[in-house]
């Protein structure tokens, strides 16, 4: 607590030299300075006031042609614009910062408009300009020469939140771990507080409330130590929904209420609406009906004020449920429909694709501009690699025709031995006609001599006879 004083004690102590300052008649670009210091001050904790101080360093910018104090001025305007829902300001303000910086050629500053304007498209549900925003925040951050990893941290976090709107889980944590590496790595406190609430919401969707706790009031303990008033308020109602869920009310209450006044103090409508919401929720969970209908109609009302179509989704989801509780059927199907006419409207296939392209842009872009990255060292180490890619493929092109000719050899050294054989079979084919030619010479000598040695005996019939008259005789 001694530190959280201290530090509101130097917040106020600076609020006065900036006061002082402006206070003296000189109009000049120190004055625009102390305007525009002023309204960073008072952009969370006190938006009216932001605007205030931010509308005031503007105008005086326009007079003195200052651009650079021109654009912080209207940066923090449509930053404060933005907190308390009046988004068609605060687009019209951003973009006219952007346009500035863009001139100046201030990449930094055209991030840090970038990221503001991706969280306005987040804050109207519109998820997929919301993406392209803070993709190109993180693809200017990771760009500059001087590095930013804090910027790029916070682009990673925002990247994370809205595909955990949109219900991707998987990548929500994955850019949600690779910005805490980055934050643990440079010792962002307040980041890692940051991103302790938005792990705390993933385990809240995944139904792990214990884990989410943790993870919330490790969160609140180090916003009040920072005596971040606007994270000790996204605590206080972290924590409220997860109490509502175990149902322990009246702790939910509690939290809830202490959300419900800081609102309240910093003129939020839309967190206010927010507020009533919830507590709407508790009350109707309690079965305490009439009160819960009489926070839902505030709640109502304010979200169309600001044009949250977001919080008219859950609003509406809220009423259906309350409707059919009491019998009001009818009133309770009207509500449902306009439930899911907003849902639709922020879910749809065709937002989810726009999305998924986003993403393959980013990546193309960011390949794309590599070589344009004044990073020598970078550059030398793709050139080295493209050496060693082509020396590699010269490798495996000596391979290949080294094993070409080598089967051009075994091919030709095949082909010999085949003639060779084909010629030792040729001479066996003729050396064998010789032999049964030579044999059928031989058979036909031994027939030739048999047939003369059988004309020059007797015949077997001659015999006979002879013997025959020899025995007559006798």
């Amino acid at each position: 607590m001694l530190l959280s004083g201290l530090r509101v004690m130097a917040q106020q102590s600076r609020q006065d030299s900036l006061l002082s300052q402006i206070k003296l008649k000189t109009e000049d670009t120190n004055k625009v300075n102390s305007y525009n210091a002023l309204a960073s001050l008072f952009v969370n904790n006190n938006p009216d006031t932001c605007i205030y101080f931010a509308k005031k360093g503007t105008e005086l910018s326009l007079k003195l042609n200052f651009n650079k104090g021109k654009a912080e001025g209207f940066l923090y305007m449509g930053m404060a614009q933005s907190n308390i829902g009046k988004w068609n300001e605060a687009m019209h303000s951003l973009s006219v910062a952007l346009e500035i910086a863009k001139q100046r050629n201030d990449a930094f500053y055209e991030a840090k408009i970038y990221t503001n304007i991706g969280n306005l498209f987040t804050d109207e549900g519109r998820y997929p300009e919301a993406l392209n925003s803070h993709f190109t925040a993180l693809k200017i951050r990771e760009s500059l020469k001087i590095e930013d990893k804090k910027g790029v941290a916070g682009s990673l976090t925002n990247i994370g939140v809205v595909y955990r709107l949109q219900g991707n889980y998987n990548e929500a944590l994955t850019y949600y771990s690779r910005a805490l590496r980055i934050k643990l790595a440079i010792e962002d406190k307040k980041g890692i507080a940051n991103l302790y609430t938005n792990i705390g919401n993933l385990y809240m969707l995944q139904l792990e409330y214990e884990k989410a706790l943790r993870s919330y009031k490790s969160s609140l303990e180090m916003y009040q130590a920072l005596n971040d008033t606007r994270g000790i308020s996204a605590c206080y109602n972290n924590i409220g929904s997860v109490y509502s869920h175990t149902g322990e009310y009246a702790e939910a209450l509690n939290y809830f209420l202490k959300y419900l006044e800081i609102k309240i103090a910093s003129s939020d409508k839309i967190g206010i609406a927010g507020a009533y919401l919830n507590i709407g929720n508790v009350l109707y969970l309690q079965k305490k009906n009439e009160k819960a209908q009489e926070y839902f109609q505030k709640a109502k009302v304010l979200s169309e004020e600001v044009g949250s179509s977001e919080y008219l989704r859950d609003i509406y989801f809220s009423l259906s449920k309350l409707d059919s509780a009491v019998g009001n059927f009818k009133s309770a199907l009207s509500n449902y429909h306009l439930y899911v006419q907003f849902r639709d409207s922020l879910n749809n296939d065709e937002n989810l694709k726009k999305s998924v392209r986003t993403q393959m842009q980013y990546d193309f872009d960011k390949q794309s501009t590599t070589d344009s990255i004044s990073n020598v060292e970078k550059i030398k180490q793709d050139n080295l690699k493209h050496e060693h890619e082509i020396q590699q493929q010269k490798t495996y092109t000596y391979v290949g025709v080294g094993g070409f000719l080598l089967m051009v050899l075994v091919a030709g050294v095949s082909f010999r031995a085949f003639r060779q054989k084909q010629k030792a079979n040729a001479i066996i084919s003729h050396q064998k006609a010789l032999m049964e030619e030579k044999q059928k010479e031989i058979l036909d000598s031994i027939h030739y001599a048999k047939r003369i040695q059988e004309s020059l005996l007797p015949s077997v019939k001659y015999i006979q006879k002879n013997i025959e008259r020899l025995k007559n005789q006798n």
